[in-house]
């Protein structure tokens, strides 16, 4: 009977140690918003890969939390190149840093960040490996760099992002799949591919507007996309996925684009509406009611002056000399156009 007791009483004291420990130790990850030691590796080029964190060796992932991460850009002297797979996998932090010196953020490097809400990256970025930030769920602003080259396949995947400019030349697949969120997508002219399903879900996409010097729109790319009525898709694009960009449960109101251009081929082929746009840019009719007149000039005028009044698409057909602003350069242009009839 006494041992009975003996042994209560210890396993007593042993839950209270435990648990004080516990205390002490979320406490500590909670309070820290400097993270500190990173563990690396050394690559060839005498430059450093960061593939963690040292208190991952104390302190379990899932009570890391801290209010914000940055990737330093040198560290024991050697400057920070790569971060690693998995490095901050499942990891806890509020915001994110990234230094002009990454170059790469390898597969998984940030994934399951339930708490993530915003990332800064520095120019200088060229990749974003697959599933880098898959899982983030609470991830809402994200600004790319214009040195993106690469996004890798499912990166973005099952994030809460909002809006998004795209300037990566490569967009792998999924990259933004099952983001119900995403309402608005925009594209720079660096945009050349865009392979299957990268938008599959995004059940808030209303239009989009492809980047003038796209080339290629992959399979089911908009698959899902169910509020999905309006594209806009430049003479620029020549292959479509399979011949099928949809799925049986996208029903557009129609394709904007160029005549004799493969986007009218392909929504000719499906039995879509087709409205063609290219006296917008050859004669000035900008407001595409077949007449080139004074309601062009004014249209594109009040196109600069009030904002969100007018959607993505009407805002891309009046920014004639596309470098993505509708501006008084615009409206000249569209003025001597009219000017000549």
């Amino acid at each position: 009977m006494q041992n009975t007791k003996t042994i209560k009483v210890i396993g007593i004291i042993l839950s209270i140690v435990f648990l004080l420990l516990s205390i002490n130790i979320i406490s500590m990850a909670k309070s820290k918003t400097d993270i500190g030691d990173f563990t690396y590796e050394l690559l060839e080029d005498g430059c450093a890969k960061i593939t963690g964190l040292k208190y991952n060796q104390h302190i379990l992932p899932s009570v890391m939390q801290v209010a914000q991460v940055d990737i330093p850009t040198e560290i024991d002297g050697y400057i920070v190149k790569i971060i690693g797979e998995n490095a901050f996998e499942n990891m806890s932090f509020l915001r994110l840093t990234i230094p002009e010196s990454v170059v790469t953020i390898e597969k998984g490097a940030f994934c399951n960040n339930p708490i993530l809400k915003s990332i800064d990256f520095s120019n200088g970025l060229k990749r974003i490996e697959e599933y880098a930030f898959i899982g983030c769920g609470a991830l809402e602003r994200i600004e790319f760099p214009d040195s993106l080259v690469e996004l890798g396949h499912d990166s973005f995947a099952c994030t809460a992002l909002k809006e998004i400019e795209l300037t990566a030349e490569n967009v792998g697949s999924g990259a933004f799949s099952e983001c119900s969120s995403l309402e608005k997508v925009k594209m720079s002219d660096d945009v050349k591919n865009i392979e299957m399903c990268a938008f599959y879900g995004c059940t808030s996409l209303t239009e989009i507007v492809v980047g003038r010097n796209t080339k290629c729109l992959g399979t089911a790319l908009f698959q899902g996309c169910v509020n999905l009525k309006r594209i806009l898709i430049p003479k620029s694009v020549t292959i479509f996925g399979e011949n099928n960009i949809l799925s049986k449960d996208v029903y557009l109101d129609a394709i904007y684009g160029f005549k004799g251009s493969a986007a009218e081929n392909y929504a000719n082929a499906k039995e879509i509406t087709f409205i063609d746009i290219t006296k917008a840019y050859s004669d000035g009719d900008i407001n595409l009611d077949s007449i080139a007149d004074e309601s062009d000039f004014e249209y594109i005028l009040q196109t600069t002056i009030t904002d969100g009044f007018f959607s993505e698409i009407e805002k891309a057909i009046a920014d004639v000399n596309g470098d993505g602003v509708v501006d008084g350069f615009d409206a000249s242009v569209i003025e001597r156009m009219i000017n000549r009839y």
